[in-house]
């Protein structure tokens, strides 16, 4: 059972393009996060 759900191609069509989100570049979200905790503290 764990081996089939370790196959990726159970997941994945091979050779299709899947967005991988990073943090980078998201300073703006990070700064809205940052502002948004700081108020639940409050």
């Amino acid at each position: 059972m764990l081996q089939e759900e370790e196959c990726p191609g159970k997941y994945f069509t091979p050779g299709t393009e899947y967005p991988v989100f990073t943090p980078y570049n998201e300073e703006k979200a990070a700064a809205q996060l940052q502002q948004f905790l700081e108020q639940q503290q409050s």
